[in-house]
């Protein structure tokens, strides 16, 4: 069973300019789910029953927004 715990649980957003979309990974579960729904999944590993635990995806730029707390 493949498992991440708190320290290495991480969800990167990195955009691309020229190809113009967002090239996204998470292992955090809550935002894994929130990708797989919305985003173009392009890879995922699933644990020992079925669960995806990782996904690699991409999103077109209006897809994603980026908001700062002050």
């Amino acid at each position: 069973m493949i498992k991440f715990s708190m320290e290495e649980r991480e969800t990167l957003y990195n955009y691309d300019p020229l190809a113009k979309r967002w090239e996204i990974y998470s292992n955090h579960i809550p935002d894994v789910r929130k990708i797989v729904e919305r985003a173009d999944v392009i890879e995922t590993t699933r644990d020992d029953k079925g669960r995806i635990i990782d996904v690699k995806a991409t999103a077109a730029p209006g897809q994603i927004r980026i908001y700062y707390d002050k």
